[in-house]
C-alpha cells in the first residue's frame, strides 16, 4: 500500500466488494477451541483460540497459530481437572496427533479422531486443496479474516452443564506489509469494515482468542476471483492496532507431504 491511506480505489473495493455471503463464508471456515477448568467441580471457561478446518490426506485436520496449543499445554499443568473443547465437543490432546512447524513459526496442525463430530456439531465447512493461496499476497490486497476474540465470550452453566456462545468478528481490511513468511496490517478504523454483528473493533481492543483465525485473499481461478486461504492470525499489537498473519501455504504442503509418507 502506497502512502498512509488508501487509495480511492481500493476503498471503494473493500467498502463496495464486501457482502454478508462473504463474512458467512469466512466465518464458516473456523472453529473455536477453548479451555475449561474446574473450580470447586463448577466449570470456568478460561481461554480460547480459533482453529480453521483444512482438508489434508484421507481426514481433515485443523490449523491454528502454535502458541494456541502450546498455552493450552501450559494450562493443562496449571489445572489438575480440565477440558480441551473443540465446538463444545471434549478433546483429549495427549491422544491426538500435533504437527508443528519446522521452522518454529507460529502455525501448527491439530488431528482429531472425531474431526466428523466438530464439524458436524458446529456445522462448519473445511478448507479445499484448491483453496489454500499459492503465496501471492501484495501491500494494498483485500483481506477478509475472522476469529473468536475471547471478550465476546458468553459463558452460562445451566443444571450443571456449561454453554458457551463465541463472539465472531469478520473482517474486510487492507494487507499493509508482506514477510517471507507472514504479513500484516495495521487496523485503520476509519477504513475498516467489520461484517459481522457485535461491538466495534475500537482502537486499543484486544483481539485476544482471535488467533488461529482464517485470512482470505482474493485472486482468479480461471474466469472467477475466488477466496483463497491465505494464513492465519498470529498476533494482535492493540498498542500499535496490528494484527500479523502466518502464511500457510509452505506448513501446508510440509503437512501433505508428511501425511502422505508410508507409515
Amino acid at each position: 500500500m502506497t502512502g498512509d491511506q488508501p487509495t480511492p480505489e481500493q476503498l471503494h473495493f473493500i467498502r463496495n466488494g464486501g457482502s454478508r455471503t462473504i463474512a458467512d463464508f469466512v466465518a464458516d471456515r473456523m472453529v473455536p477451541i477453548g479451555f475449561v477448568a474446574f473450580d470447586q467441580s463448577r466449570p470456568n471457561y478460561i481461554a480460547n483460540g480459533t482453529m480453521v478446518p483444512v482438508e489434508v490426506p484421507n481426514r481433515v485436520g485443523f490449523l491454528t497459530a502454535r502458541h494456541v496449543l502450546d498455552g493450552l499445554e501450559r494450562l493443562k499443568t496449571e489445572h489438575p481437572s480440565f477440558q480441551i473443547l473443540a465446538a463444545d465437543t471434549k478433546i483429549d490432546l495427549d491422544r491426538e496427533l500435533c504437527i508443528r512447524a519446522p521452522d518454529g513459526g507460529d502455525i501448527c496442525l491439530l488431528m482429531f479422531q472425531n474431526w466428523g463430530e466438530i464439524l458436524s456439531r458446529s456445522s462448519k465447512t473445511a478448507v479445499r486443496p484448491d483453496r489454500i493461496s499459492e503465496g501471492r499476497i501484495f501491500e494494498g490486497q483485500r483481506l477478509d479474516y475472522a476469529g473468536f476474540p475471547g471478550l465476546e465470550r458468553r459463558s452460562v452453566i445451566v443444571t450443571g452443564t456449561l454453554h458457551v456462545e463465541h463472539g465472531i468478528y469478520s473482517v474486510s481490511s487492507l494487507v499493509k506489509s508482506v514477510g517471507e513468511l507472514d504479513f500484516s496490517l495495521n487496523v485503520e478504523h476509519e477504513f475498516l469494515v467489520q461484517w459481522a454483528a457485535g461491538p466495534s473493533l475500537k482502537p486499543g481492543y484486544d483481539v485476544g482468542g482471535m488467533s488461529g483465525g482464517p485470512a482470505f485473499v482474493w485472486q482468479e481461478d480461471g474466469k472467477f476471483v475466488v477466496p483463497m486461504l491465505a494464513g492465519i492470525v498470529s498476533e494482535g499489537i492493540s498498542a500499535f492496532n496490528m494484527i500479523k498473519f502466518v502464511r500457510v501455504n509452505e506448513f501446508y504442503s510440509y503437512v501433505v507431504e508428511k501425511l502422505s509418507q508410508p507409515r
